[in-house]
């Protein structure tokens, strides 16, 4: 059965909303981040979890860079209706034997709202926790940058190899020379981190700026109820995405509104829901970012 999708394109508001909030992010002030076991708001200083922290419904935080380490963890409470979480970063890195989670296998980001709606409120269910990543672009258009003057990533606390053991970072016999057991006890060849093609400014900056990074033996768990097979874990067919993505049905045409899909993916799909159409070659530029306003 094919299914229908209007949607709307996103008009460019990012860079207005990153300007003003640079603004408002500039006022930092020093204090305890996290009280009791929960996370406070924020004024754009850089966070360091390095114990157990509940980030809360209804709040919207603001920080710069965060490192999550040392046994830390992060951990994002399932918000009831019209009570959103807002999570803003410069960058996120999760480092060895820590966590960043979002809701759990028996109640994913999403359960209350669902059930406030099928209760009979009239919510709106995305957005229920939102990462922003925000600053400047610290890259040099076009052409890049020279060696070693480029961007600066966000930096490891736990050490300068981000936890790695030194055995695995520099083998005997040299970078990748021979299989080693990795977290998780998977045996597999490593590579020693190196920073991203310009973003050279810091040579331990391994993983650029404005990311959501995950580093050796850390742990990202993100439940969603949204798009998720409800069917208590027992997934018959791997492949099978569920409502998390379909596949269209009929050709996109250019200027085209409506999507038609390959599946069912209301009531998961709903207006004011944003989505991106993938591109069919290999420039991740060419993908778009819509805004649904209807699903038949």
């Amino acid at each position: 059965m094919q299914r229908i999708v209007s949607y709307l394109v996103v008009l460019a508001l990012a860079t207005a909303s990153i300007m003003a909030t640079q603004l408002l992010f500039g006022l930092s002030e020093a204090g305890a981040a996290c009280v009791n076991g929960e996370l406070q708001p924020g004024a754009g200083e850089d966070l360091e979890v390095t114990g157990a922290c509940t980030v809360n419904e209804g709040q919207t935080y603001r920080y710069g860079n965060v490192n999550i380490y040392n046994g830390g963890s992060l951990n994002f409470v399932d918000p009831s209706a019209n009570k959103k979480i807002h999570f803003w970063a410069k960058s996120i890195l999760v480092e060895r034997n820590s966590s960043l989670t979002a809701g759990a296998p028996g109640s994913p980001i999403g359960t209350k709202c669902q059930a406030a709606k099928v209760a009979g409120q009239t919510v709106y269910c995305g957005g229920m926790v939102t990462f922003h990543l925000y600053g400047e672009d610290q890259g040099a258009y076009p052409f890049g940058t020279n060696p070693g003057k480029g961007g600066k990533g966000i930096t490891c606390k736990t050490d300068a190899r981000c936890g790695v053991p030194a055995g695995i970072w520099s083998p005997p016999n040299g970078p990748g020379s021979a299989e080693v057991t990795l977290p998780g006890g998977v045996s597999d060849y490593f590579y020693a981190y190196e920073p991203l093609t310009y973003d050279d400014g810091d040579p331990n900056g391994f993983f650029g700026y404005k990311v959501l990074a995950l580093s050796y033996g850390g742990t990202l768990q993100l439940f969603g109820k949204k798009g998720a097979l409800n069917d208590g874990g027992q997934v018959s067919d791997p492949s099978n995405s569920g409502r998390s993505w379909a596949r269209l049905s009929r050709t996109l045409l250019k200027g085209g509104t409506t999507l038609f899909l390959d599946r069912k993916v209301d009531p998961d799909w709903e207006p004011g829901d944003q989505i991106v159409v993938t591109t069919t070659d290999y420039l991740p530029g060419h993908s778009e970012q819509l805004e649904i306003c209807n699903v038949d």
